[in-house]
């Protein structure tokens, strides 16, 4: 370093702290060092800035630098931390076991806050209708949080109880296969990261699920696979095929519906839909001809949706996948002693035309809600509604059941909001 005069006077020579920096940061070495070059030292060094007067806050204007500095570092080093720590903590799918426990989704995941609306009837009096209103072509298929835990699911019941959740009959295989293709192109175009289209090497094509790293054939022979059974490893949907018969009365002839509530697949295949609909209370009599009528006339460019919710009671032992597969009819229920016992089944159903083999696919996802966990607005709403309900409807619906714990606690909160 030079030893040379200047008209701001003697220079100081560089310090341990100064040398420091300009090794941690290049540009700290020019914060502290003059940009002009001695014209008059031989070895033509940086002269270095007197730390006196007025470039007296300069160390402190170092120190806060690196105090920043190091913060970030801190800050990057804690949130690492707790990545790792979530992720270690994390089941992957091939972890989760058949009865295995995992949180139930909260009221917020559902599908879509407008396909939920009117879901609860506020007058007071019972009113059956369809409830149906117009879908979104480009919201069909969700892919959500709950993907992975639900796929794992839907394989082991596919790989175990295959013919009580899945039942295919003779002259649906074009309309199955019609599926299939649909909800390929859905899932692949919708979510490109998740769902991969590939050709395969020996012909046909395959289609890969990024999450999980399986790959499905979806040209014959697929796998040894039906068609609506990749389909429904595919989605998180269950997919009902009605197929209207030589008597004009629509039937039941495919089915892959992992996530019943009281029935199996493989009792009902082959019904109509009166006959699948016969243990609801009014049911025939009110909406069952316009029920006719409306899977008749629908089509193709406009499909339609309804919601509905069923009201379950589970126990502390129970898992997720049997709260949410319910094969056996539902008898033999203990009451529920507590609201967190109370859970909500919603599903969002969707009906569509299938345009090349004319049937109808029925769709179903279903959610889980508990009951502690719905806004103080719903539970009124449900409250209005479940106290409307007829005889033969609440028995229909297990009020019985559930229904001193559900209302009470459905009252106290909205008293609570009130106050």
């Amino acid at each position: 370093m030079g030893s040379g005069k200047s008209g701001g006077g003697k220079m100081t020579r560089p310090t341990r702290f100064t040398r420091l920096a300009s090794r941690v940061n290049p540009r700290l070495e020019l914060f502290l060092n003059s940009s002009e070059v001695s014209s008059n030292s031989a070895q033509n060094h940086r002269r270095w800035i007197p730390i006196s007067g007025h470039n007296l806050k300069m160390p402190l204007q170092i120190m806060a630098v690196f105090c920043s500095g190091y913060f970030w570092i801190f800050s990057l080093a804690l949130s690492t931390v707790m990545i790792i720590n979530h992720l270690w903590h994390q089941k992957l799918p091939h972890e989760v076991g058949v009865n295995s426990k995992h949180p139930i989704r909260t009221l917020s995941q559902r599908p879509s806050t407008a396909n939920t609306k009117g879901v609860f009837k506020t007058s007071g009096k019972y009113h059956m209708t369809m409830g149906l209103q117009r879908s979104v072509l480009g919201h069909w298929l969700a892919v959500d949080d709950q993907y992975r835990i639900e796929h794992h699911m839907r394989s082991t019941l596919l790989d175990h109880r295959k013919s009580q959740v899945l039942q295919c009959r003779p002259g649906s295989e074009v309309a199955c296969k019609e599926v299939l293709d649909l909800v390929v192109d859905y899932l692949t175009r919708t979510y490109p990261t998740q769902f991969r289209h590939q050709a395969c090497a020996t012909g046909g094509d395959l289609v890969e699920v990024v999450a999980t790293g399986e790959v499905f054939r979806i040209n014959a022979p697929f796998d040894g696979l039906a068609p609506l059974e990749v389909a429904a490893r595919l989605a998180m949907e269950d997919f009902n095929i009605l197929i209207k018969g030589e008597d004009n009365v629509h039937y039941l002839e495919a089915s892959a519906t992992l996530f019943p509530v009281g029935w199996s697949v493989s009792d009902r295949i082959g019904w109509s839909l009166a006959r699948l609909h016969s243990m609801v209370p009014r049911w025939q009599e009110k909406i069952g001809q316009a029920v006719e009528r409306f899977f008749s006339r629908i089509s193709p460019a406009s499909p339609m949706e309804r919601s509905n919710f069923f009201v379950q009671v589970t126990e502390p032992t129970q898992s997720l996948q049997d709260l949410l597969c319910q094969l056996e009819p539902l008898e033999g229920n203990p009451k529920p002693t507590r609201p967190d016992d109370v859970i909500f089944r919603w599903e969002r159903q969707i009906f569509q035309r299938l345009p090349q083999s004319g049937a109808v696919l029925f769709s179903v996802k279903t959610s889980l809600t508990k009951l502690t966990e719905m806004s103080p607005s719903d539970l009124r709403d449900f409250a209005i509604e479940a106290r409307s309900w007829p005889e033969d409807v609440a028995n229909y619906k297990r009020r019985n059941l559930w229904g001193d714990c559900a209302l009470n606690y459905c009252d106290s909160m909205v008293d609570l909001e009130s106050k």
